[in-house]
Formats: C-alpha cells, structure tokens, sequence
C-alpha cells in the first residue's frame, strides 16, 4: 500500500492594505518621535558635531539711556506729541531688533530741553542697541560746495564736515522706504545696497536734481556727519530706444549685521526732533538666571491644570490623549526647527507664547471648538501682529504659529489614531 505524505501548502496571499497601512502608520510614528527626541533638551549633544544647547541662553543685560531732547520755540505747544512720536520710533526699532524689554520714563520736565530715560532688557549687542537708542539718523542729501578742496591731505575731515556742503531739499521725508538689499557691486563682491525710493508725486524732482552730478562724489548727512557717496547713474535707454530709470542704489556695508542696523534706523520711522545722548547707567538686573526649564514648569503647571479642569467638568468632548498630543507636539515642532537649522538660542517670547497657547487650547478643547474658530483665531492674531509698527511683537508671532501647527495636528490625529486602529486589526 503506498503511503501518501501530507502536503505542505505556502499561502501567499499578503494583506497590501493591512501592510500599508502599517508601514503608513509606522511612518508617521517615527516622525513625532523623532520630533519628542530631538527636541528634548540636551539630546544635540549626542552628537560631536552639534554644538546646540538651549539650555543655556545668552546673558541678558540691563541698562537705562538717558536722552536730552531740544524742542524749539515753535514747536513748545506740540512738545508732548513730538515726545511721544519720539518715543514710538525708539521702541519700533529696538523691536523690530528683537529687543526682549523696553519701558520709557520723562525723568526731566523742561520746555526746551526735556529728559526721557528709555530702560533696555535683552541679550542683544549692546553697542547695536545704543546706535538705534541713541542715534536720531536724520538724513539728508547733500552737494559739494565749489572750490572746497577736497583732496587736502593736510585736512582729513574735509570730506565729512557738513559745512563744506550744500543742504538739498531731500531728506528722509522725501522717501517713501529705503530698502536694504544685497547686490553685486562692481568689484565683483557681494555688498548690501540702500535703494532710495521717492514717493511718486515727487519722483521725477529727486532725479532730475542729481542727473547733472552722475559719477561725482557728493553726501548723505546723517545727523550733520557727510558720508560721501558716489551718484549712481538711474538713467538708462532700453532695447527700444526709450529712457528708463534705474534705482537709485547707494553701498552701505558688507557686513549682513550692521546693513540691518541701518535698515531699522532708516525705516522705523524719522524722528522729528533733535536730541542727544547724554547718559548711560548699567543697572543690575534681578532673577536672570537664563534657564527656560522654569517655563517648562509651568507649561506642566497649565497642562495638569487642563486635566483637572476637564476631569472636573466630565466633558464628554474631552480627549485627554488628544489634548497631550495637540499641547506637546507644537513646541516639539518649532524647537526641532531651530536645531535643524542651527538656530543658537529659543528666544524667551517662545515659551512665554507657548503658555499662553496652552491656555488657548484648554479654552478649545473644554468648549469643543472646530477648525474653524481656531483659523479665525489665527486670522485675527495674523491682524493684530500686522498692525503693529515695526512688525509686530514676537510673541503673537510665536503664538501664531504655534496655533498653526495645532491646528494641522489637530486635523491629522483622527486620521492617525484610525490608521494605528486599522493596522492592528487582526
């Protein structure tokens, strides 16, 4: 009798939606871990070839300016609107240089030589801080006057005293913007440019006056101090014959910071009068201890608050694991961000938004807002940063994105928590 041997039968049917599904999930689980792992503090120093530690911030340092302004006869009556306006144009630059704190006190009442203290907090170059505190950058074109000798080597401040010129008409008024960018110079390098922009009422009056001076040395007074300048050529003809203009370029710096120094001064606004530095005092600044794991405290603080507020209300729409999820991977998003690209320091705006967008979210999740109201909370936040001069506090613009990055994890985690579901289906 022949014996008859079971046969072993391979199946090789595989599940590609299950397996897709996994590998998908797979996938997007690796990312937010990599996102909590890079994030966390001290894990760059893994690796011998990131120098990040967000642990330690740069000092920060406090010190009081005094300004004596000089208000003319004329102008007594205005005098507190003027001191306002001059005060307003600080503070825009120092905020649009990122500026941490800035407070401002009338410490002298005078009707033509009043004081006003303006008090700095930050971790900013201090020496670019008093330029854009001290300095008023009034700026004003201006002409050689004929038979200065200009070349006298005995006389080397003979290029930039200002009584060796002519005053012309077009001062920083006569500009709409001055805008600051890197172009080629004809040395073949690389150098930041200020492109001067008349308003258009007054275009053709500005190069029209300096079309007879192309190619001569003449100034910009900044503040009765001439730089000379060489007067670009703006006048060109085309492919078709016709005359054109070209901008009305002048070199500034090769150096990235300092060509952004002069961009604050030159449009945060002109400051209309006169006035000088008189004083500075180092003041001692209490409790900088430069360790933002004291906000990480209180993001914790804010969150276990959130749980027991939910816990408390038994909202039904509380999604504990979800709240975790849109409250942490936010900040993990942005401070993997900065350490990706090598961003030196988490500036303390960050996580005092992050607080305040833990409390958001709270509000969110307790009262099971939709997309939409967080959109329209973006929007308004995006309106309100906007309008503010000098673009705006940092904070709202951490705030802003912060909310931005939830509101994309808070759409996608539905579809992720039934994609882990999907895949563990047996």
């Amino acid at each position: 009798m022949k014996s008859t041997k079971p046969r072993v039968k391979f199946s090789f049917n595989t599940n590609w939606r299950k397996l897709g599904l996994l590998l998908l999930s797979s996938i997007f689980s690796a990312i937010i871990f990599s996102l909590v792992l890079i994030a966390i503090p001290q894990t760059e120093k893994l690796l011998k070839t990131v120098r990040y530690d967000i642990v330690q911030a740069p000092a920060q340092w406090q010190q009081s300016y005094i300004l004596q302004l000089t208000i003319n006869s004329q102008d007594q009556s205005n005098s507190a609107n003027l001191i306002a306006q001059t005060e307003s144009i600080i503070y825009n630059r120092l905020k649009s240089y990122g500026v941490e704190t800035v407070t401002f006190q009338q410490t002298k009442q005078d009707k033509t030589h009043p004081e006003v203290t303006v008090t700095v907090v930050s971790s900013k170059d201090q020496a670019d801080i008093e330029q854009l505190v001290g300095q008023r950058y009034f700026l004003q074109f201006v002409i050689r006057k004929p038979g200065v000798k200009f070349d006298d080597t005995s006389n080397p401040l003979v290029n930039y005293d200002i009584s060796n010129y002519t005053l012309t008409e077009f001062t920083r008024y006569y500009f709409r913007t001055v805008y600051v960018t890197k172009l080629r110079s004809t040395s073949g390098t690389d150098a930041y440019f200020a492109i001067y922009k008349p308003w258009p009422n007054s275009s053709d009056k500005f190069f029209s006056y300096f079309d007879p001076y192309v190619g001569q040395e003449e100034g910009i007074s900044i503040d009765g101090f001439v730089n000379p300048i060489m007067i670009p050529t703006t006048q060109i003809q085309n492919s078709n014959g016709n005359l054109q203009r070209q901008p009305f370029a002048i070199a500034l710096s090769t150096d990235a910071k300092a060509a952004n120094v002069q961009n604050i001064l030159l449009n945060s606004g002109v400051i209309p009068i006169e006035y000088n530095l008189s004083k500075t005092n180092t003041l001692k600044l209490d409790g900088n201890d430069n360790n933002y794991l004291h906000f990480v405290e209180i993001s914790a603080a804010v969150v276990i608050l959130s749980l027991v507020l939910g816990l408390i209300f038994k909202k039904k729409e509380f999604d504990t694991v979800k709240f975790l999820f849109i409250s942490a991977i936010p900040i993990f998003t942005l401070i993997t961000i900065a350490k990706v690209i090598s961003y030196a320091v988490l500036p303390y705006d960050l996580f005092i938004a992050y607080v305040i967008f833990l409390s958001l979210n709270t509000v969110y999740t307790l009262t099971n807002s939709g997309y939409v109201t967080k959109l329209i909370s973006i929007i308004l936040l995006l309106g309100i940063y906007m309008s503010i001069i000098s673009g705006g506090v940092l904070i709202l613009f951490y705030l802003m994105l912060l909310l931005s990055v939830s509101l994309v994890f808070d759409y996608l985690y539905p579809y992720y928590i039934d994609l882990i579901k999907e895949s563990l289906k047996k």
